[in-house]
């Protein structure tokens, strides 16, 4: 009758080992599955900004109305190489870099001053 209780108890021990197990590797999974899911959401956004900031390089005539399109979604400030908009923890740097009838423009998006995405773009001045 003792071995019984023995190998029971062996079982049962064995079976809590291996749940713990199970346990610590799902909670490792989902750890580095929140953290992409978070990395993806800081980048879903950052691709936003950057295409709203493409859209008004060219919906503009001058850095002044980039500024004023940009000022619509944010703050934002003028320097010589173009306009910084500021959304929360994100900041977009937009370049104007006029070449004659063509502008061209550097968009890059920063979060926490880390850079997540960037694009180039260019616009015909009529």
């Amino acid at each position: 009758m003792k071995r019984h209780i023995t190998a029971f108890y062996f079982e049962t021990l064995v079976l809590i080992l291996s749940f713990v197990a199970i346990i610590l590797v799902l909670s490792g999974v989902f750890g580095a599955a929140e953290a992409k899911s978070a990395d993806a959401a800081h980048l879903t956004k950052s691709v936003s900004l950057a295409e709203n900031a493409a859209e008004a390089v060219s919906a503009s005539a001058t850095v002044q109305e980039l500024q004023a399109l940009l000022g619509e979604t944010g703050d934002t400030a003028l320097s010589d190489d173009g306009v910084t908009l500021r959304d929360g923890a994100y900041r977009v740097e937009v370049s104007w870099e006029p070449d004659g009838a063509l502008v061209e423009s550097h968009i890059a998006v920063y979060w926490q001053e880390q850079e997540i995405y960037s694009l180039d773009t260019g616009v015909l001045i009529k």
